[in-house]
């Protein structure tokens, strides 16, 4: 090996260490990645919501709009994140349980940590409802439908919690836009008749 050769090696070997330092930071590298998939599974959640809507509005039988119902309820549960995905999971084993402080407790820190995330809000106005704190629900609910304003849940959440208020006009208004939404909501015929209203017969409700 000639000189020059030993002392360029010498240099190579002296820098390698550096070359950790000027290479991408695994983070870095890890949001170049992550944010365009979560962009784009952010994309396909949206156009398999429109389309599963549509598909809503064109059935004709209880049992074909169930499906797609609970099609879009598991769109809007999971958001593809398994740490959020997994606190929601306990959320909803608390509120089987009716242990709704333990819920509210990971509700508060569920929608801190995932403010998009509108399943959150409603299950959170969920439980204020429950728990008769009507106004906090009802802003759950607002925040809800800023997100998502075709959550047919939030808004016959919104019917009910008015339904409990004594607002007889508000909540025929509010499940009569749940209806333009879900026009198979389970319920509806029941709040409509509670608050005086005349149910229009849809095949079937």
């Amino acid at each position: 090996m000639t000189l020059i050769r030993k002392v360029l090696l010498l240099i190579v070997c002296a820098l390698a260490p550096g070359f950790v330092l000027l290479a991408p930071h695994p983070k870095d590298a890890f949001a170049q990645e992550v944010v365009p998939d979560t962009a784009r599974q952010a994309a396909d959640r949206a156009s398999q919501l429109d389309a599963l809507f549509k598909r809503l509005a064109q059935v004709t039988s209880e049992n074909d709009a169930a499906d797609v119902v609970a099609a879009i309820w598991g769109i809007w549960m999971e958001t593809g994140d398994k740490d959020i995905d997994a606190d929601m999971q306990l959320i909803v084993v608390a509120m089987n349980r009716q242990e709704f402080d333990s819920a509210t407790f990971l509700l508060d820190k569920l929608v801190k940590k995932a403010p998009a995330y509108a399943e959150a809000w409603n299950k959170r106005a969920t439980v204020h409802y429950i728990k008769k704190r009507y106004a906090a629900s009802l802003a759950d609910i607002d925040k809800t439908l800023e997100l998502e304003p075709r959550h047919f849940g939030a808004l016959s959440g919104r019917a009910l919690v008015l339904t409990a208020q004594g607002d007889k006009k508000g909540a025929l208004i509010a499940i009569e836009q749940a209806l333009k939404v879900n026009p198979y909501l389970t319920g509806a015929r029941s709040i409509i008749e509670q608050n005086g209203g005349t149910f229009q017969a849809r095949e079937p409700i």
